[in-house]
C-alpha cells in the first residue's frame, strides 16, 4: 500500500526500514521491477536505502549489502539496535563501534554508501557535532537526520576543508605530472604519494566538486593511471 501511494510520484528512492535480512531487499526489488515495467520507465529508476536496525540485521549486513544492484546505501539505526541488545543508548558511542564498523565494511566491499544513525536529542547540538566528527573519522558518508536544525552541522563536518581541497589538488597534479614524465616515483613536500593517497585525494575533490567548491573536472582514472 505504501508503494502504491509513493511510487507514482517518482521518488529518487525508497528507504526500507527494519531490514534484518537480504530477502527483504530482494522482495522490495521485485516490487519495484513490477512497477517500473508497468509504467514503462528505465530499469532501476528507483534506488533503495536499507536501514539496519537490530542485532540480526548487523549479523546479516554483508549479505544484505549484496542483495540488489539498486541498493545505494545502508543506514544504521542505533536506537533500535541498542533495544535489540537490551541496552540503553548512552551519549557516548563506544558500544556502537562494532556494528558501525561491520556495516561500513559491508558497504565498502560492494561500493555503496554508509549512513550513520540519527541523533535523537535535538537540543544537544554539541553532542551531535561530536558524533558527526566521530563517524566522519570512522569513514561514514553521512548521517540520518530528524530535525532541520541538524543540517548545517552535517554539511560543515562532512564538507572537505579548503586545506584538504588544496592538498588534494596538489596530489593529483603531482601524480599526473609524474605519469606524463614516465616516472613511478611521486613525492610531494618530501612525502611519498602512493595509490591510497591518490584515491583519498580524488574522493576529496569529487566531494568538493559536488558542493561547488571547485570547478575542476575530476577524472577518476588518475587512481589507476588509465587513459
Amino acid at each position: 500500500d505504501d508503494l502504491a501511494v509513493t511510487l507514482p510520484a517518482l521518488p529518487d528512492g525508497i528507504r526500507l526500514p527494519k531490514c534484518e535480512r537480504p530477502d527483504l531487499v530482494e522482495r522490495l526489488d521485485h516490487l519495484l521491477i513490477d512497477f517500473e515495467e508497468r509504467i514503462g520507465c528505465e530499469p532501476e529508476l528507483f534506488k533503495i536505502i536499507a536501514s539496519v536496525e537490530s542485532a540480526q540485521g548487523i549479523l546479516n549486513v554483508s549479505r544484505t549489502a549484496q542483495a540488489s544492484a539498486r541498493l545505494t546505501a545502508l543506514a544504521f539505526s542505533a536506537e533500535d539496535y541498542a533495544a535489540s541488545l537490551h541496552i540503553d543508548r548512552p551519549t557516548t558511542g563506544e558500544h556502537l563501534l562494532v556494528p558501525r564498523q561491520l556495516l561500513l565494511m559491508a558497504c565498502r566491499a560492494v561500493g555503496i554508501q554508509a549512513i550513520d544513525t540519527v541523533w535523537a536529542d535535538t537540543m544537544d547540538m554539541e553532542g551531535f557535532r561530536r558524533e558527526c566528527e566521530l563517524i566522519k573519522v570512522l569513514g561514514f558518508d553521512g548521517k540520518s537526520l530528524i530535525n532541520p536544525r541538524q543540517i548545517d552541522i552535517v554539511h560543515e563536518v562532512f564538507a572537505p576543508k579548503p586545506a584538504e581541497v588544496d592538498y588534494a589538488l596538489q596530489v593529483v597534479e603531482a601524480i599526473v605530472g609524474a605519469r606524463e614524465q614516465g616516472t613511478g616515483v611521486v613525492a610531494l613536500a618530501g612525502k611519498m604519494i602512493d595509490a591510497p593517497v591518490v584515491a583519498r585525494a580524488v574522493r576529496v575533490l569529487m566531494a568538493a566538486k559536488s558542493l561547488g567548491m571547485i570547478e575542476t573536472d575530476i577524472d577518476e582514472s588518475v587512481i589507476h593511471g588509465t587513459d
